[in-house]
């Protein structure tokens, strides 16, 4: 079991937020929370300390799948945007095992960034939409998503 300290914040409302100088969050082999508290152990991995925080998952509100690769392109008008970058992007998605690579590359990049739920758009393919949810499936991103 990993174990994560630090100081725990636990939002509750948009206007409450519990916050837990000594947290502690367990999590199972699974990936899974096990258990929050406040309770110091040495057993098992352990990661942090009382210098470290620990937050809940960010949300992006909102992402156009097929274009994650394309981030960063700038220096064009929108309508140059959008020729040269977006519908070349959103083509490319009729090949759903291309859809799927980008779908793992996407979970991957906002994992590692902490964001562990998306709103988002996907591709008008419906194959690719398919596969871009079972890879968020398989890799525990929640997602509100669809076809564009």
């Amino acid at each position: 079991m990993l174990t994560l300290c630090g100081t725990l914040l636990q939002p509750r409302s948009a206007d409450d937020c519990q916050v837990t100088r000594t947290g502690v969050v367990r999590v199972d082999q699974d990936g899974l929370i096990a258990e929050v508290g406040s309770v110091k152990t040495t057993a098992g991995d352990v990661v942090g300390d009382d210098s470290c925080w620990i937050l809940p998952g960010f949300i992006d509100a909102h992402l156009h799948v097929p274009q994650w690769d394309r981030r960063g392109i700038d220096g064009l008008s929108l309508a140059e945007w959008h020729h040269q970058v977006v519908y070349p992007a959103e083509a490319r998605m009729r090949d759903a095992d291309l859809a799927a690579r980008l779908a793992d590359e996407l979970v991957s990049g906002l994992i590692a960034c902490g964001t562990t739920t998306i709103a988002a758009f996907g591709s008008p393919f419906a194959e690719a939409t398919d596969r871009t949810f079972e890879v968020f499936a398989r890799r525990g991103l929640r997602a509100v998503f669809g076809m564009m």
